[in-house]
């Protein structure tokens, strides 16, 4: 559309005023015509002309539009505005052509119009008539083909074809429509014919499947009717204990031979699994689970087998394959007897379960079971027996507590804990019953030392302190002392005794600080003793003072271990006493240990 400045034939511009004086007038030439301002007034008041453009006009005569004219920039657009009908249906669609067969003319027209002879776009299109006379036209995705490639699928299935088409076609009578159809029964037939050659693929090779199938279930039962005998009379052999290492013998000559004429993991995996099932499922449990010379035959050979054919038992599927259910069928049931009865086993049985799971490992790995039990059946059973256990009966009473540290995790070393430090806060200095040697040993195995000595610190450090200060005065023993009788049961051999019992509940450097602080007062008596006494009572002291050196490191403590220089200064001390010039060895300022940590 031509630029027209400021031109408005019409006198709606804004800018210009209505009140304008008469007379003056802006001319501009459009189309070889001359419009001035009164006239563009005159039009502007004629309410014909208002009644018929209304708002449309002024926007229209801003942007140089003039009745009678085109639009656009070339004036080559409509000239009269569109006018509304009401439809006589209210279902029919945008598109739709009413009552004019003359626009159904100009619809096909213009399809023809976008149609050519080579590469061709064809619109699917379909033409309605209903009895109002409605043409609907549905113009959706065009579709787009070349000459070859239709000639192509043509040539491909002809055959396929009625020949009405396939005549239509080789005389090229086929309308654009009926093409387009064509070309689409063309593909689907392509497709159709693709999904068969890919089901007969599929046949074909399930056939092969079959075949070999039933070649191979000839020949498992070829080899394993060769050795048939011999597997049933493994039992037998076991039972009376004869003959068997002929058995063997033969049993790993099968083994070679499936390994050797058997090339399919599938196939192996089926003639292990009956195999296993063949050789064991009938031994009786009692056979199954003895042990001779430090091994047991049958999970001797089920390792065998197992390292045989590792790529059947490394299965890292999460279900056990045939060979693998084999196993476990003839492993589980007999295990169960002994994993059942954990918590009151005697220790026998205990010690097999253990033997069984911690020498034949890869049995149980190898069936995905060595994890549950460890996780399930051990740490079940430990959980009880901690959690009823009295740390004053012996932990023979559940021998399972033998158990190596790697079974307890920490659920079950933090209860056992717990356990521990109840004990040591309800123990009583005077009775002197806290722990066995044995049961410290399987305590200071199975709880962090550290938090076994952090226990022993707040609870029982204080009672040794009390101990010491009413049990401890070696005086008084050596003015009662007589070597004919011993009574352990007060005095410092009182407080000796029950320092004993937490050697391993308290580190070696803090029991050493406590002897350590005993042959001091020792060696203090001795000096003093010495200083006003003649030479017969000084042999009478040294006598005592041997004998209590004696039995400290005899019966309770090895000096030698814990106090290696000061238990021979002491004892040199002790040979020194009828000497004159006796010096002090003893610590004036030493004072009792008081923090462990």
């Amino acid at each position: 559309m031509q630029n027209l400045g400021h031109y408005d034939p019409y006198g709606y511009s804004e800018n210009e005023s209505d009140n304008a004086s008469d007379g003056i007038s802006v001319s501009s030439e459009l189309d070889g015509r001359e419009v001035n301002r009164e006239d563009s007034k005159q039009v502007h008041k004629d309410d014909k002309l208002t009644k018929k453009y209304g708002i449309g006009a002024r926007l229209l005569s801003k942007m140089g539009f003039v009745e009678g004219q085109g639009l656009g920039r070339d004036g080559k657009g409509i000239a009269q505005p569109i006018h509304a009908e009401q439809r006589p249906q209210g279902h029919v669609g945008l598109g739709s052509f009413i009552g004019d067969n003359r626009k159904v003319e100009e619809a096909e027209n213009l399809r023809d119009t976008y149609s050519s002879s080579s590469d061709e776009f064809v619109s699917h299109s379909q033409v309605k008539f209903n009895a109002s006379k409605t043409f609907q036209l549905n113009n959706n995705i065009n579709l787009k083909f070349n000459n070859e490639e239709f000639n192509l699928k043509f040539l491909k299935y002809k055959d396929k074809l009625p020949s009405e088409i396939v005549q239509k076609y080789e005389t090229n009578k086929l309308q654009s429509n009926q093409k387009t159809k064509l070309w689409g029964s063309l593909s689907d037939l392509s497709n159709l014919y693709a999904e068969v050659d890919t089901i007969n693929s599929k046949l074909e090779s399930l056939n092969v499947s079959i075949s070999s199938y039933e070649q191979n279930s000839l020949k498992i039962a070829a080899l394993l009717s060769e050795y048939h005998q011999d597997l049933k009379l493994l039992p037998a052999i076991l039972c009376n204990n004869n003959d068997y290492d002929r058995n063997e013998i033969s049993f790993k000559n099968y083994l070679r031979t499936i390994l050797e004429s058997v090339d399919s993991d599938e196939l192996t995996d089926e003639i292990v699994s009956r195999l296993i099932m063949e050789r064991y499922s009938t031994i009786p449990n009692e056979i199954f689970l003895q042990v001779t010379e430090e091994k047991n035959l049958i999970f001797t050979e089920l390792q065998y087998i197992i390292m045989t054919f590792p790529s059947i038992f490394q299965n890292i599927s999460k279900t056990l394959n045939y060979s693998q259910s084999s196993l476990y069928n003839v492993i589980v049931p007999s295990m169960r007897n002994l994993w059942q009865s954990l918590k009151d086993a005697d220790i026998k049985t205990v010690d097999l379960f253990l033997f069984l799971l911690g020498t034949y490992a890869t049995v149980f790995e190898s069936i995905k079971i060595k994890d549950y039990i460890e996780n399930n059946i051990i740490y079940q059973s430990l959980y009880s027996i901690v959690s009823d256990w009295d740390l004053n009966d012996s932990y023979t009473k559940y021998p399972i507590l033998k158990l190596s540290k790697s079974y307890w995790n920490e659920d079950l070393q933090q209860l056992l804990l717990e356990n521990y430090r109840s004990h040591c806060e309800s123990f009583n200095a005077e009775t002197n019953s806290f722990l066995s040697k044995d049961n410290r040993s399987i305590l200071a195995n199975l709880i962090p030392r550290q938090d076994m000595y952090k226990a022993t610190s707040i609870y029982i450090v204080p009672k040794l302190k009390q101990s010491w200060n009413l049990n401890v005065d070696i005086l008084k023993e050596f003015e009662t002392w007589n070597d004919n009788f011993f009574d352990n049961t007060v005095g410092t051999f009182s407080f000796v005794s029950l320092l004993v019992n937490f050697q391993n509940a308290l580190p070696k450097e803090y029991i050493s600080s406590w002897l350590l602080c005993i042959l001091n007062e020792l060696n203090k008596l001795l000096f003093e003793f010495c200083q006003y006494s003649n030479l017969e009572e000084r042999e009478h002291i040294k006598a005592f003072a041997a004998w209590f050196l004696d039995k400290l490191n005899a019966d309770y403590f090895d000096l030698e271990t814990y106090i290696p220089a000061e238990f021979d200064m002491c004892f040199e001390f002790i040979e020194s006493l009828s000497e004159s010039d006796l010096k002090a060895i003893h610590n004036k300022s030493l004072e009792l240990p008081t923090n462990i940590l």
